[in-house]
């Protein structure tokens, strides 16, 4: 592998996760001590739900498209522990009935995250 291989990273850009459905509105509706002026002023993004589901999305997605280019796997959360997490946040935000559609979206996040990969390999030979 080359120097330009290692530096690689996904473009979150690239991707459509399935939060990105999640409107300002259910925001407020889910965490509404946070949407409110003094909330707002002093939020840490760790503690807006909606960005921490973002959050092992991102994670999904760095793990595939890490393991697409032949690296070793990211440390932290296993695949599977993170689709269990993903579920119950899908579930609450109505973005998935259930473990089977949570899969399936989770699948389209990995796939989404291959096809850079394998872009990035293409350029790179």
């Amino acid at each position: 592998m080359g120097e330009e291989t290692k530096t690689l990273r996904f473009d979150p850009r690239g991707i459509k996760f399935p939060t990105d459905a999640i409107t300002l509105g259910r925001m407020r509706a889910e965490d509404p001590a946070i949407f409110t002026i003094q909330g707002m002023g002093r939020a840490l993004a760790w503690e807006i739900d909606a960005l921490l589901v973002h959050n092992v999305e991102l994670q999904i997605a760095d793990r595939a498209f890490e393991l697409a280019l032949g690296r070793p796997e990211p440390m932290g959360d296993t695949r599977q522990d993170q689709i269990g997490m993903l579920n119950k946040a899908y579930k609450e935000y109505g973005l998935s009935a259930g473990m089977h559609q949570t899969r399936e979206l989770v699948r389209d996040i990995e796939a989404a995250a291959v096809e850079q990969a394998k872009r990035h390999k293409g350029q790179s030979r």
